[in-house]
């Protein structure tokens, strides 16, 4: 084959990303936009903080003005239409009211809630939290991890029943599919999906690495991207959390930094 004979790939789905940039490259921005590609979409973004990190720590955090986040998205939208949206780290309620104001021309909306820290600690008060269930109405599904969760709950997630019920609880008074991802149960990693008022365990393998940096916003990128090109959000769910577990496998082993490294985030998952 030629230079000039490349394959023609079909024109993706455009995914916008509004969430904070990652120095150290394994998570946020940095993971989305390789997600939503690897994903099969086109990935347009959106920063909402900018961090100094690497995989051992967060140095520093500069949140951008509600100004600055608005003219990004409004940027995106005058000229591209926007088969679905993801939002990570928002930082501030000037983010989380522009990305509300905005959510109803984004096409389907994965919220991550980020409001907690890597040691699950958590980082806001009531007030962004209360913003955040705004937020959750214009959602087509949202994606806390296990310590989010148990804050937007107020349940206890120390099971996988427990998750399952939190899981229940947070469907039930949002109105939105909800999937809590990365409980690990000995040999298995567990992401719970509720829908309605069903409840489902998605099991996988659980891959042995210290590699986990950015895996739950390469998961809402990845359940972004599958609805955008137009997967119900059951095939979504599946295939997001596929894709996630073939990046932690095949970064396994990967030695980038003194901390949590990053995942794969351009493993090949095969769909078929």
């Amino acid at each position: 084959m030629s230079e000039l004979e490349a394959p023609v790939r079909p024109q993706p789905p455009v995914v916008l990303t509004i969430a904070g940039s990652d120095s150290g490259g394994g998570a946020g921005i940095a993971a989305d936009l390789l997600s939503i590609n690897a994903c099969g979409g086109h990935a347009t973004l959106c920063v909402s903080a900018v961090t100094a990190q690497n995989t051992a720590a967060v140095d520093a955090v500069f949140t951008l003005t509600g100004q600055q986040i608005e003219a990004q998205i409004s940027s995106v939208c005058n000229d591209f239409s926007i088969g679905a949206a993801k939002t990570g780290f928002l930082g501030s309620i000037d983010a989380l009211e522009v990305a509300e104001k905005w959510s109803g021309q984004l096409g389907q909306l994965v919220v991550d809630p980020v409001l907690v820290t890597g040691r699950g600690v958590p980082m806001f008060g009531d007030d962004v939290i209360d913003a955040y269930r705004r937020l959750f109405r214009g959602a087509a599904a949202i994606t806390p991890n296990v310590a989010e969760a148990e804050l937007l709950s107020a349940r206890r997630c120390d099971s996988v029943a427990k998750c399952e019920q939190a899981a229940l609880a947070l469907a039930a008074s949002t109105g939105r599919p909800i999937i809590v991802t990365g409980f690990l149960d000995g040999a298995d990693a567990i992401d719970v999906f509720a829908h309605d008022a069903d409840v489902y365990q998605m099991r996988r393998d659980r891959v042995r690495t210290n590699n986990v940096h950015g895996t739950g916003c390469s998961f809402s990128a990845a359940l972004a991207t599958y609805l955008a090109r137009g997967q119900s959000i059951e095939e979504a769910v599946e295939n997001a959390g596929l894709y996630v577990a073939c990046a932690l496998a095949s970064s396994a082993d990967w030695q980038l930094g003194s901390g949590s490294g990053p995942i794969d985030h351009l493993a090949q998952v095969d769909l078929t």
